[in-house]
């Protein structure tokens, strides 16, 4: 304890330990500057998302690709480039949560939007996850002219067949009318498409149907030998990608809500990676589960189905990043491995493509394990627990706001006893100042006396001149923890609380609650006991109310209101203490045992 060898060095430990909670509840702001993903130059187009006819990217001519190998033709003869077919008007599978639009170039999803419940339509800054044509001029989405600005676009459940050398990504397919169900306005239970390669030896059925679960759409291919010898396939990719636009920076002013990151499930392990940060591809091989593009509230993900339904399996997965036209694109693949078809056989891949937000009620609706796509990071041992309480405070009241207050004074009485004994020994401290004068004058000249006779004081007092640092050390990784779970929880998308606040995960949008925030916080440093009398003290005390307001305009409502009441309660905590400590120095004051030590 060679700190209080010195007078002086108390007001230097009270100075410091001001500073050191500034520069904690600073942490977030510090954590956003240096973590939030910056915009980084596109990376090179990754071959296995743009590869076609054997592996030439779109850009290359077929002339570049078939010189790879001397007894190549130059060119492909146009009997041998598979089926060609009209461009149609996309067709649509709706259901209560979602609508798809399905167009027959590459035969692909061109539209997916969410439709009910209306509070997880996506607003606009976070549209990149979904693929989104514009409007036709009638207002459907239904007219060819749509469908033709298609074949450039990046578009999810893009197929890639690897050795097979005739197969385009963005192949007119055929409409296959024996297993298509739909009505004359083109609305379906089931969509199948048809590509047939030029010398009719390979065939290929894509069927869509109709998902009973939420945000959801089964795939199947079909792939059957129609020729006399084997089909050996390297691989056959399932693709999904998401946009966004690289100039947009992220910040303490635009927290990223909509950052994407693209996503696999590999070996019950979650890799990610935000887009802006992949500047090259990375593959995972191993047991895939799903493979995904994820935002804090959304996901566009694929996972391949077993024969009976359930949870299937792919050999690998991966995620980059490439640029078209004025945006970026995250995707994420999964991939099937080698596949051998002998002559009169076919193979059948089955998907499961979710589109929607990510509430765990929605996502365990599917055996794929979806729900671990909400990730809290390294906070999650409590940011998961945190979620739990707070949805079933929810399935209590109601209102997400009243959650956040019941959370808050649940996580108050669990360190009530922490913080109890931090504001005793702190208002102690003020009524033991005299005496530490005292002993500090007396001893001024003999450091090691003055050391004994403090501690001796401080043991006889009972205080604990260090203790109001663990309260605010032990609700920091609380704050952290709270602060990630209401970005990554999809509950709180456009959850409103009461009167201007109407949704908890954004800002609050007149600055009301923050300001508040500060006021209460000003309270509390009143409140505070000062055992020494310094200008730099004093000053502090309004300083930090006011650095704390930056810091909390763009943080969402939600993590606002849990600080605010948490203050409220604890300047109601600091009044009650106050009088009862005062009242028992009061009664030691009077012949208690306390006071007979001190004066012997």
């Amino acid at each position: 304890m060679a700190f209080l060898n010195e007078p002086e060095q108390n007001a230097q430990q009270q100075r410091n330990m001001l500073i050191a909670v500034g520069v904690m509840l600073a942490g977030l702001l510090v954590w956003q500057s240096f973590m939030a993903p910056k915009p980084q130059p596109p990376a090179p187009e990754p071959v296995a998302a743009e590869s076609t006819d054997g592996g030439a990217a779109e850009g290359d001519s077929s002339d570049d690709a078939a010189q790879e190998d001397d007894a190549t033709p130059t060119s492909i003869p146009a009997a041998d480039v598979g089926t060609h077919a009209a461009v149609e008007a996309p067709h649509r599978i709706e259901t209560e949560s979602v609508h798809f639009a399905l167009t027959n170039v590459g035969a692909r999803v061109a539209r997916a939007e969410v439709i009910s419940p209306e509070r997880y339509r996506p607003r606009p800054d976070l549209r990149g996850t979904f693929p989104s044509l514009p409007e036709c001029e009638d207002g459907s989405s239904t007219c060819v002219e749509q469908a033709d600005d298609i074949e450039d676009q990046l578009l999810p459940l893009t197929m890639n067949i690897e050795g097979l050398r005739s197969y385009r990504e963005d192949a007119v397919w055929e409409v296959y009318d024996a297993e298509t169900r739909c009505d004359g306005d083109r609305l379906c239970e089931q969509v199948a498409y048809r590509w047939v390669s030029g010398d009719r030896s390979t065939e290929i059925i894509r069927r869509f149907i109709a998902e009973e679960r939420n945000f959801g759409m089964r795939v199947e291919v079909e792939i059957f030998n129609r020729g006399s010898e084997d089909i050996e396939l390297d691989d056959v990719e399932m693709i999904t990608y998401a946009s966004f636009d690289p100039k947009v920076k992220r910040g303490m002013f635009n927290p990223g809500i909509g950052v994407l990151e693209g996503f696999c499930l590999e070996n019950d392990k979650q890799r990610k990676k935000p887009g802006r940060k992949l500047d090259e591809p990375r593959t995972y091989t191993g047991d895939i589960r799903f493979g995904a593009v994820v935002q804090n509230y959304f996901m566009s993900a694929i996972a391949p189905v077993d024969e009976d339904g359930g949870a299937g399996s792919a050999s690998r997965c991966t995620i980059g990043r490439m640029a078209s036209r004025d945006l970026s694109y995250v995707y994420a693949t999964v991939a099937t491995g080698p596949l051998e078809i002998d002559p009169g056989e076919s193979h059948t891949l089955r998907y499961t493509y979710y589109s929607g937000p990510k509430p765990f009620s929605y996502l365990k609706e599917y055996p794929h394990e979806f729900t671990r796509a909400v990730s809290y990071g390294a906070f999650s041992f409590l940011a998961l627990p945190i979620r739990s309480v707070l949805v079933f405070f929810f399935n209590l009241v109601g209102n997400w706001g009243l959650a956040i207050i019941l959370l808050t004074i649940s996580i108050k009485l669990l360190l009530l006893p922490i913080t109890t004994k931090s504001f005793r020994s702190m208002e102690k401290m003020k009524a033991v100042k005299p005496k530490l004068d005292l002993i500090q004058k007396k001893y001024e000249n003999d450091r090691e006396k003055l050391a004994q006779e403090q501690m001796k004081l401080f043991k006889e007092e009972g205080v604990n001149p260090l203790s109001g640092c663990l309260p605010m050390l032990l609700q920091m990784p609380v704050y952290f923890a709270l602060y990630r779970t209401i970005f990554g929880t999809a509950e709180l998308y456009n959850a409103p609380f009461a009167l201007w606040l109407q949704d908890l995960s954004q800002r609050d949008p007149y600055f009301i609650l923050p300001v508040a925030m500060s006021a209460v916080m000003f309270i509390q440093q009143r409140l505070m006991p000062q055992t020494i009398d310094n200008p730099q003290m004093k000053m502090m005390q309004w300083l930090m109310p006011l650095m704390f307001i930056p810091i909390m305009l763009f943080l969402p409502s939600g993590l606002v209101l849990y600080i605010f009441v948490n203050m409220l309660l604890s300047v109601a905590q600091q009044l009650y203490i106050r009088k009862y400590v005062r009242k028992e120095t009061a009664e030691a004051g009077r012949g208690g045992p306390k006071s007979r030590r001190a004066r012997g």
